[in-house]
Order: C-alpha cells, then sequence, then structure tokens
C-alpha cells in the first residue's frame, strides 16, 4: 500500500514541475532502494521492533517529524524502553585540565579554573 501511494506521489510531481521532478527522483531512489519503506531502522539498533515503537511514539508526540528535538527524544525513549546499540563503545578519557585564560593580561594562578574536558 505504500508504495502504491508514493508511486502515486511520484507520477503526480513528475507532470509538476523541474522542481518537483527532483522531488520525485528523490523518492523514486528511496522507494527503489529500500523495497518501498520510507521509514528505516539504522543498522546499528540492537532491537528493531522496540525502535520502530519508540518512533511511533516520537511521531505521535512531535508535530514536526524527524527534528532534532524529536531525533534526540526517540534515542532517549528507545533507551529507556531498554534498547541498545551495536558496535564499539568509545572510552571515556576525560579529565580535569588547567585551561590557559583568553584575553589580554595575566592571571593570578589563584584565579585560574579548572575545567573539565573531554578527551579521545
Amino acid at each position: 500500500m505504500a508504495k502504491e501511494k508514493i508511486k502515486k506521489v511520484v507520477k503526480a510531481l513528475r507532470k509538476a514541475s523541474k522542481t518537483h521532478a527532483a522531488q520525485a527522483k528523490t523518492l523514486d531512489a528511496i522507494r527503489l532502494k529500500s523495497g518501498g519503506s520510507a521509514s528505516s531502522v539504522p543498522d546499528n539498533v540492537a532491537n528493531p521492533s522496540l525502535y520502530r515503537k519508540a518512533k511511533a511514539k516520537a511521531k505521535a508526540k512531535f508535530d514536526v517529524f524527524p527534528s532534532a528535538y524529536a531525533s534526540g527524544w526517540m534515542v532517549q525513549e528507545y533507551k529507556r524502553m531498554g534498547g541498545t546499540y551495536k558496535g564499539a563503545k568509545k572510552m571515556s578519557m576525560g579529565g580535569s585540565v588547567y585551561m590557559d585564560p583568553k584575553g589580554c593580561g595575566a592571571v593570578m594562578e589563584s584565579k585560574r579554573k579548572q575545567v573539565r574536558v573531554p578527551r579521545g
């Protein structure tokens, strides 16, 4: 059913104008590449069905999807539901260092602040 809808939209866009023809070409590529499914699940998701549920919740909650807020909320919700991602974990090598102050003039040693800086 989704394939038929996309096919219909592509056909209508091709007739409209040059601008819409480019959009039709993009939709056609999506349809051909992923078998007609516009809502794909990334490869690094360990539980695709749980990811789809979190995505559906995000789409219901936010008016605009995808957006930065909606995508961030979706990832948090997926993790809250117990979802995980595949792949190597990054080592956290952060630490506290003294940053050189910026600006003109010297800064007294007692006034320097220790700042946490992520490394790695």
